[in-house]
């Protein structure tokens, strides 16, 4: 797996003020649009549709088919932009136990 290509990038002003360049760009592959720190690709239907054909076809059977051929550091290296990516927009993260408010008045 390679690390994806885009045809062009762009900013979601450009998206809103150039709609139609962006588009066409999309026509002839994966555009990336960019808003603050989220990314976001442009692609035509038809593109997405073999590209999930593809990740669809032979899946594994069970966890000995899952685990056959793996390889942790191919693994470690196709999910590292996964790991080091921060996360975009109002995304609120807890850690640890979640604290219940204490209950106040009579006891039965």
């Amino acid at each position: 797996m390679t690390t994806p290509t885009y045809i062009a990038v762009y900013s979601a002003t450009d998206l809103r003020d150039a709609s139609g360049k962006v588009l066409d760009h999309a026509a002839h592959g994966p555009v990336m649009i960019v808003r603050r720190s989220a990314r976001f690709v442009l692609m035509r239907e038809d593109r997405l549709e073999r590209l999930l054909a593809t990740a669809r076809t032979d899946p594994p059977q069970d966890l000995a088919d899952l685990l056959r051929n793996y390889d942790a550091a191919k693994i470690r290296s196709l999910t590292q932009w996964f790991v080091n990516d921060a996360p975009a927009g109002n995304t609120k993260r807890t850690f640890g136990p979640r604290r219940l408010p204490r209950r106040t008045g009579a006891s039965a």
